[in-house]
């Protein structure tokens, strides 16, 4: 790379960070590997597995409503979430 070329990138910390994850149990040989891969991730930048909530769900449909209970939860036990995560395969439609 070009010296005089200036280099700005963000620190990827997640120390201090709550986090929740909801995934669909559909497909679940693919969204355990998504799971797996976003906690290992989150580790990996300083967050504790203790800060990570996760919640499965049976299909897509219910993602919504599942992500909904969690801040409704976490707003109720004056608790915070920094971030809520959904991942499920979608089927492509041709």
């Amino acid at each position: 790379m070009n010296a005089n070329i200036k280099v700005i990138s963000g620190g990827l910390i997640g120390k201090g960070l709550k986090i929740g994850i909801v995934a669909s149990r559909f497909n679940d040989f693919l969204t355990k590997e998504l799971v797996g891969g976003a906690v290992d991730c989150l580790v990996r930048h300083g967050l504790n597995e203790k800060d990570i909530v996760m919640a499965w769900v049976p299909g897509a449909n219910e993602l919504p409503l599942a992500v909904q209970q969690l801040r409704s939860r976490a707003a109720s036990t004056r608790s915070w979430l920094s971030v809520r995560w959904c991942t499920g395969p979608r089927r492509m439609r041709t």
